[in-house]
């Protein structure tokens, strides 16, 4: 965890760590994301074998912490590898998506009884999640599917799925305009997709309004995030394409490039702390801090390798990181 100075751009270093899973000989211990919202923290956990990244012997946890002193208040079982989490506060809802093989799923966590409730079975294989509180429907990438899937958070139940073309990874919702961003990225056949997909969801319509053009062939998109007008594509680069953040202004749907921001290594995931104007990126070096306002660059904070999920508590300006093979 992180400690912003609002209103300062400096950022303090590492405050806290916990792990969430004892080591067992032979085998990774993987966080892969983490969520926060007025009460709690929110972190998805699960064990594979070293050398085996897509096996595991058993469900994943889904952990519910003290935002005080990041205690575990609960560690409730969902499906195999969860990987992404999306928060309802207003109806506490958590949603979890489930990469093995063993469950292509999407768990739905009760936060008030702190049980899963149902598990949707997506097929292979679910990537991330987003929610619209405002509309109640929550989104799900399927990359091998070249989908969003969309289910109706009142009845529980599949909506028809949104076909976004190939390589379908990352994705958020903006609930002021109800647009729904989705970065895809695919280099199985030329040309190479590297792409942001914005689809309308302000109705049940799931139109797509635009195709944001990300450029060069590994330029490789993987995480959005949106300050209102802008948004912000994390690359992870590849080949002799570095890694980058790239950033658009929009105008109803319509988009402006405008210049990139240099990241130090892959970028992850990304979130934004409005009051401060700043951007957090998580890379695989360490976390990256940008002023937007000011198109001002840290070096990385080093809380660890392997990053790969960050949430900003917007009420209080902390920041957790969601480490791979070690912890929170």
């Amino acid at each position: 965890m992180l400690q912003q100075d609002s209103p300062k751009t400096t950022v303090k270093a590492q405050k806290q760590t916990i792990i969430l899973g004892e080591m067992r000989p032979g085998f990774e211990s993987q966080v892969l994301d983490v969520a926060v919202d007025h009460q709690n923290v929110y972190a998805t956990h699960f064990y594979n074998p070293i050398g085996a990244p897509h096996e595991s012997p058993e469900p994943g946890r889904f952990f519910v912490l003290n935002k005080s002193d990041l205690s575990k208040i609960a560690q409730i079982s969902v499906g195999y590898q969860p990987r992404k989490i999306a928060i309802d506060p207003g109806r506490r809802r958590a949603y979890v998506t489930n990469y093995s093989q063993k469950s292509y799923s999407l768990s739905v966590v009760d936060l008030a009884s702190r049980t899963e409730i149902t598990q949707h079975k997506l097929g292979q294989a679910p990537i991330d999640v987003a929610v619209n509180t405002r509309t109640n429907r929550v989104y799900v990438t399927n990359t091998f599917q070249r989908k969003v899937q969309v289910i109706n958070g009142a009845t529980n139940t599949a909506m028809t799925s949104i076909d976004v073309g190939p390589g379908p990874t990352g994705i958020t919702v903006d609930e002021a305009t109800g647009l729904v961003y989705v970065t895809c990225v695919f280099a199985a056949t030329q040309p190479y997709v590297n792409t942001v997909v914005v689809i309308d969801g302000s109705t049940d319509n799931h139109t797509i309004v635009n195709t944001l053009q990300l450029g060069p062939e590994r330029t490789q998109p993987v995480s959005v995030c949106v300050d209102g007008n802008r948004i912000y594509v994390g690359c992870l680069g590849g080949g002799s394409v570095y890694p980058t953040i790239a950033v658009f202004e929009r105008n109803g749907t319509a988009f402006t490039r405008l210049p990139n921001y240099p990241a130090r290594s892959g970028v992850a995931a990304l979130d934004v702390a409005p009051r401060t104007n700043l951007l957090y990126a998580a890379t695989t070096r360490g976390v990256q801090v940008f002023k937007t306002n000011q198109d001002l660059v840290t070096e990385p904070i080093q809380v660890g390798l392997s990053l790969q999920g960050l949430a900003v508590d917007h009420s209080t300006g902390e920041v957790y990181v969601a480490q791979a093979v070690e912890g929170l």
